[in-house]
């Protein structure tokens, strides 16, 4: 699969997802079978500005290219210099958010916001597509609520604009992440555009990204909260597509293995403190539909520091 430029050796993706999609998760992923991964969703003034703390969400490696950063605001001019920033630091495709719809990033008119404003999106698109060469691509929904259905409207504008893929997460924003992702949204869009499009919502298991790609004729995959302490999925939906019935169903020391490696991953980039703080939400992932798995939680978060952790890992997963 290529977007743009840029060749994949697979047509799976990883999401940005805050707190999720950081550094030490993109690599492990990558080794499961991702083709491309994205960072977490940065702000574009926080770019140009040159916020601090945004430089651990920027970290990347040669071992997970080719990789994506999404960016999001509001301000063309502002948009196009953070891209132009994130081009000159190496990233290989720049991706635009017009899907968050949480209130912080919407009541700024980014993320989702944009989808109620064309007119402003295709002057971001435009004056980003102009400040970069590496590939553009675009992330947003299905439209802003079930009375403002504009999906394939927007989609089009991105084409006309220059973007070289979209990303279409078929809930409305005032959907957030319940109720059923509607795959007719993204067939509907996939028949009116020429540019690739990436199916999103709904992944959970490896069939379900089969069945995305059956209905809709999408050309690639976005897993985000499916692959959530459970990069297994990359590889076996890699099997499916190659008629391999045989999938991976990982044993206790399997898990664990991958979950020190992510912890590790964690502490050598950000020192122990803040691992320990970062990793906290990634443990029920890991633990998910396995026996005991309350136990080992609350273990877990009576633990004050990574030692303890590690221990309660070694307990756990190898005993």
């Amino acid at each position: 699969m290529k977007i743009g430029s840029v060749k994949l050796n697979s047509k799976l993706i990883l999401a940005p997802a805050a707190g999720i999609s950081f550094l030490p998760f993109r690599l492990i992923a990558k080794e499961f079978g991702a083709g491309l991964c994205f960072t977490e969703m940065v702000s574009s003034e926080a770019l140009v500005r040159n916020n601090k703390k945004t430089e651990p969400l920027l970290k990347t490696d040669q071992l997970e290219k080719p990789v994506g950063v999404q960016m999001f605001g509001a301000k063309p001019d502002v948009m196009g210099r953070a891209a132009s920033i994130l081009e000159n630091r190496g990233f290989d495709i720049v991706d635009i958010n017009a899907g968050c719809p949480v209130k912080k990033i919407t009541r700024n008119n980014a993320g989702a916001a944009l989808m109620k404003n064309p007119k402003l999106l295709l002057r971001i698109l435009l004056e980003v597509r102009k400040r970069i060469s590496v590939p553009l691509m675009l992330k947003f929904r299905s439209g802003w609520n079930s009375h403002s259905i504009n999906a394939v409207e927007i989609a089009k504008i991105a084409e006309d604009c220059g973007v070289d893929a979209i990303t279409v997460h078929p809930r409305t924003a005032s959907q957030h992440f319940t109720g059923k992702a509607d795959w007719d949204i993204i067939r509907h869009v996939k028949e009116f555009v020429k540019i690739p499009v990436i199916g999103n919502g709904d992944i959970f298991i490896p069939d379900n990204a089969i069945s995305m790609m059956s209905v809709t004729g999408c050309d690639g995959v976005m897993i985000g909260r499916g692959a959530f302490g459970n990069p297994w999925i990359f590889k076996n939906i890699l099997r499916l597509l190659k008629n391999e019935n045989i999938l991976v169903n990982p044993l206790a020391d399997e898990r664990g293995r991958v979950l020190l490696r992510h912890l590790n991953h964690c502490a050598h980039l950000l020192g122990d403190k803040q691992a320990f703080l970062c990793m906290r939400k990634q443990y029920p992932w890991y633990v998910k539909n396995m026996p005991k798995a309350t136990l080992f939680r609350n273990a877990v978060f009576q633990k004050n520091s990574i030692k303890g952790v590690k221990e309660e890992i070694e307990k756990f997963f190898f005993n």
